[in-house]
């Protein structure tokens, strides 16, 4: 989860350095965010959760891309 994070942060800083992201482009971001959001919905049931629906993953999504736009606005 950390290095999707990660690379998903480098990204919106700055979409053409491939070499920090290793995202090449918005459909491989939003590829991302989905995988970001599937191990948040495992990590939830690990913990006792349950299962995600369509709706709750769509949710989740927002959440992560929120917390990341939300970073980067901290760091300007």
């Amino acid at each position: 989860m950390a290095m999707l994070l990660r690379r998903m942060r480098a990204y919106l800083r700055d979409p053409y350095d491939y070499a920090t992201s290793r995202i090449v482009g918005e459909a491989a971001f939003e590829t991302c965010l989905d995988r970001a959001g599937i191990l948040g919905a495992r990590i939830a049931e690990l913990g006792g959760a349950a299962p995600a629906g369509p709706l709750e993953h769509e949710r989740t999504r927002g959440l992560i891309l929120e917390g990341l736009m939300a970073g980067r606005r901290m760091a300007d």
